[in-house]
């Protein structure tokens, strides 16, 4: 005769791998090859977890709904050497809120199918403060989409859908940004960071992102950003006004169709900067139309008394 049983589990503080919890409550049943958890509440200082699970033995189909108050972040722990916590490099002051229903069978990660939703505020991705991310969520298998993002910061907001391949590391993208690229880089990683400080937005530039960035591979990137920016440094360059197309590609970031006032006058130009090696190569054509000479000079090399037009 096939076995039955019900449980139901109170539990008061604990801590499972160093991470704390007040309380858990656990109703669950055992009937005919089935196991049915219609109430599991895991509660901590700022919130609490709660989940539904069904589970079909004889498929191994586990269908489940899930509803999160928690810092997720100070789950690192419990992942242990045989997982990473995807918000390991993120600090809520808020709790994150989660929902989540689907179903997965147990043995196979990639049969996972699941929706919901996600609602982010005061938080900082590896240092970078952000006032609020909301999006809706759609897991199926190794793909992660995260649809009609809003995300806000300080000096503007940055919106569209985003698709992760957690397996190949492809990110692909079709949004819109007013906010600084930098921080962007900043909250992906250091490298994608530290391959966009030299180019310095001085006020934040209206961005049209439209491609692919690979997270863990820069030769399999295909990104194309249409880039508006009032203010703009590079190197000794400063411009005004300035409009381009920028395509990251695989082996190369290539600037086309680029405009700007510069020292009271105009530029036009097109820049291939070679990323292949440890040191960038930089290629350029520049069309300079009525730049004052003196100020040029004097950015470029420090002079005080050159005086013409270019």
């Amino acid at each position: 005769e096939e076995a039955k049983a019900s449980v139901q589990l109170h539990c008061g503080e604990f801590s499972y791998n160093k991470v704390p919890f007040r309380e858990l409550r656990m109703k669950a049943t055992w009937e005919g090859g089935q196991l049915n958890v219609p109430e599991l509440i895991l509660t901590r200082a700022e919130g609490n977890l709660s989940a539904v699970l069904d589970w079909d033995r004889a498929t191994d189909l586990c269908q489940f709904m899930v509803d999160s108050t928690v810092n997720l972040d100070e789950f690192e722990p419990i992942f242990g050497e045989h997982g990473k916590n995807a918000f390991r490099t993120f600090t809520f002051r808020k709790a994150p809120v989660i929902t989540l229903k689907g179903s997965r069978i147990l043995k196979d990660p990639k049969s996972t199918k699941a929706s919901g939703s996600l609602d982010l505020i005061d938080f900082t991705g590896n240092g970078v403060l952000v006032k609020s991310f909301r999006c809706k969520l759609d897991i199926s298998g190794p793909l992660i989409r995260f649809n009609k993002v809003e995300c806000r910061k300080n000096e503007g907001k940055m919106s569209g859908d985003f698709t992760l391949d957690t397996e190949t590391g492809d990110l692909v993208m079709k949004a819109v940004s007013d906010i600084y690229p930098v921080d962007v880089a900043a909250i992906i990683g250091p490298k994608t960071k530290a391959s966009i400080e030299p180019y310095h937005f001085k006020t934040a530039p209206h961005i049209l992102w439209n491609g692919v960035y690979n997270l863990k591979n820069s030769g399999l990137n295909d990104l194309r950003i249409d880039v508006t920016c009032a203010k703009f440094n590079w190197w000794k360059l400063n411009m005004d006004k300035v409009k381009a197309r920028v395509w990251v590609g695989p082996k190369s970031i290539e600037i086309s169709r680029l405009t700007s006032v510069f020292h009271q006058g105009s530029m036009k130009a097109e820049v291939l900067v070679d990323v292949t090696g440890k040191d960038s190569k930089v290629g350029f054509s520049v069309d300079l139309d009525h730049v004052d000479f003196m100020t040029l000079t004097e950015d470029l090399f420090g002079y005080k008394k050159v005086e013409g037009k270019l």
